[in-house]
């Protein structure tokens, strides 16, 4: 509604001739901002006579009503100097934003980071196709951002979960992505060990190192990773290494069990290595801060694991 209005006043000049066509919103909104980098402020007059050095249609009482309406909407400082107002480039805000919405298998993301929107829109999981906003000031960035969202939840988009990593996480590992692995270790702390010893069952909590070479083992380190946990009755892997371990219980053993059974919980996945046909290596670790709550999403990104 607000630009209908604007390009209302543009288009309904009168009185006289004058060389070029009446501006757009943008445009004017463009050489008001100008004119305030460049002189600190700027009056009606000024925005007036730099639309037509610019070979523009400006007549005074458009340009003043025009203007005035920037100045409400971006929230621009004004006084008047005596015969013009005087406007000034006024406060801001320093927001960040991120909305994430899908509908079905699409995705549409937007960020704002300082004066720029993003926007990101593509099938689910993918990074999607990118769209840049420049705007003036954060405060209209954040404004830019609504209005996309908006216009997306009214067409059937709705708040989701992104199943992807964080973007700084993509961005620094996703000349990776696409890259073909050639063998993966995961480094896991208090896997629970189950083994029969003496006629007794003895549990332990222990840390291992699992290995699969790929892609022979894929399906395997699939197993591994696509759920909450696993254990080796149903996951195979290339090598186990154990790292360490401590008694928890021993008890009467049930002599029809498994002799030695693991107990694996993603959650307490701590590293995971990963070396491709070209020769670049990922070391992952939950102690490195970029990943914190990412580790596990990014492990399956790079192996090509659904969750």
């Amino acid at each position: 509604m607000f630009k209908k209005i604007i390009h209302s006043l543009l288009g309904n000049t009168s009185g006289g001739s004058a060389p070029g066509r009446a501006a757009t919103l943008e445009e004017v909104r463009a050489v008001t901002y100008d004119l305030m980098a460049r002189n600190g402020s700027t009056t009606t007059l000024d925005v007036k006579n730099e639309l037509r050095r610019l070979g523009f249609q400006a007549f005074q009482d458009q340009v003043s009503q025009l203007v005035s309406a920037i100045a409400g909407h971006d929230q621009l400082s004004a006084r008047n100097n005596g015969r013009y107002n005087l406007y000034f480039y006024g406060g801001d805000t320093a927001e960040s934003r991120h909305v994430y919405l899908q509908s079905g298998d699409q995705f549409w993301e937007g960020r704002v980071d300082g004066k720029t929107a993003t926007c990101y829109a593509g099938r689910v999981g993918t990074d999607g196709t990118e769209e840049q906003f420049e705007c003036y000031k954060n405060l209209l960035a954040v404004r830019e951002l609504e209005r996309l969202a908006d216009e997306k939840t009214r067409s059937g988009y709705a708040p989701a979960a992104d199943p992807r990593p964080p973007l700084a996480v993509r961005r620094q590992y996703g000349h990776l992505f696409g890259q073909r692995p050639v063998v993966c270790r995961i480094g896991y702390y208090n896997v629970v060990k189950k083994e029969l010893s003496g006629g007794q069952l003895v549990t332990k909590n222990a840390g291992y190192r699992f290995t699969w070479h790929l892609p022979a083992s894929h399906a395997q380190v699939a197993g591994a990773l696509s759920g909450p946990a696993w254990h080796n009755g149903d996951v195979r892997f290339d090598q186990a290494q154990l790292l360490g371990e401590k008694l928890v219980a021993r008890q009467p053993a049930d002599l029809s069990g498994e002799p030695l059974r693991l107990e694996v919980d993603n959650g307490h996945l701590y590293q995971v290595e990963i070396g491709f046909e070209n020769g670049s290596k990922a070391i992952l670790s939950k102690f490195q801060p970029e990943l914190q709550g990412a580790l596990l999403p990014l492990a399956r990104r790079l192996l090509a694991v659904t969750g």
